[in-house]
């Protein structure tokens, strides 16, 4: 892999300091109940974890898998669930798409930025799997429950996570309590949205962005 402790510690060390980063720590994921931020370490253990089954356990390994998993939730919507569903609605929010912009803006490496897009012919390789398939896993999914953890424990050492079970988490339905909290999920995003756009503050184009690099509790001065 042409990834070096070096180049891991600069990505790191941009992505880290980003507001994007920042704004995952008041983020509530799917629930509405834990951050990103608190989301994403759970998926980084996880993914170590099944990095040391496949015999994968080398440091630099490990730091790529860890940096392209935070670079890779940069993008994720406030207000979970709901919050994306309006993104997608209003601003026809693509993660993958956006994420890649933020990873431009960021200046990371060229081997990290090819990395996160789903849409290369580059690849995939194993890292890029395990971001893959958490991806198609979690869309839907508010944590890593210990029965998809052994699920998954399972599988992979027969050759990887079965079409078959990512299949059965997407389609899970939610409860009739998540689906309230998603609606007022919704709610707070447009109210949001309305806001900005009554303030223009920032200009129309960069409202996406700006949602994105945002804490909810700082939309909250906003909405006043």
């Amino acid at each position: 892999m042409s990834y070096t402790d070096k180049d891991a510690w600069v990505d790191n060390s941009k992505i880290l300091y980003s507001q994007y980063y920042r704004a995952l720590s008041d983020k509530q994921h799917g629930s509405g109940e834990m951050t990103v931020k608190d989301f994403l370490n759970e998926k980084i253990s996880f993914a170590e974890e099944l990095a040391k089954m496949i015999c994968r356990n080398d440091d630099v390994y490990t730091g790529y898998l860890k940096v392209l998993l935070t670079a890779g939730s940069l993008a994720s919507a406030p207000y979970g669930f709901g919050g994306r569903a309006v993104l997608e609605e209003v601003f026809q929010y693509d993660k993958n798409k956006i994420t890649l912009e933020i990873a431009k803006e960021l200046q990371l490496s060229e081997k990290l930025t090819q990395s996160l897009d789903k849409d290369s012919t580059v690849g995939p390789f194993m890292e890029e799997c395990i971001l893959l398939n958490f991806d198609r896993i979690l869309v839907n999914t508010d944590c890593l429950t210990p029965s998809i953890k052994q699920e998954i424990f399972d599988t992979v050492p027969l050759g990887g996570i079965p079409d078959e079970l990512i299949q059965k988490l997407i389609e899970t339905p939610f409860s009739p309590e998540h689906i309230d909290r998603i609606e007022k999920q919704k709610s707070q995003m447009r109210h949001v949205i309305d806001k900005l756009k009554e303030q223009n503050a920032p200009n129309i184009k960069d409202h996406l962005k700006y949602i994105l690099s945002t804490k909810e509790r700082d939309f909250v001065q906003i909405c006043q």
